[in-house]
């Protein structure tokens, strides 16, 4: 898989290490630098088209906390990206679930 930087990486599993480390480093809320930022909206962007979902116009990309619904009605906190779209509004979204799609 070859990021839209030209970042090469030889498995799923090293491309999912490398973004899971850029999210743990980026504090919540603020703004994913470059060459990231770029990497990351491709990334999104190609899943949307992967799997027919329809994408939003992103436009940038931040960390937020979000409660993911777990089985027996109990929640996990978990820090996710979020694709900042043009009006401003923020979507949570998993890059391992995109990284899965997209590396098929």
């Amino acid at each position: 898989m070859t990021t839209k930087s030209g970042t090469v990486f030889k498995t799923l599993a090293a491309a999912k290490d490398h973004f899971a480390q850029i999210r743990k480093d980026l504090p919540v809320g603020e703004m994913l630098p470059e060459p990231h930022r770029s990497d990351v909206i491709d990334i999104y962007l190609r899943y949307c088209h992967a799997t027919n979902w329809s994408a939003d116009d992103a436009v940038d990309v931040t960390t937020a906390w979000n409660n993911d619904k777990r089985p027996g009605d109990r929640y996990a906190q978990s820090k996710a990206f979020a694709i900042v779209t043009s009006s401003g509004d923020r979507r949570d979204s998993s890059i391992d679930r995109a990284l899965q799609a997209i590396a098929k």
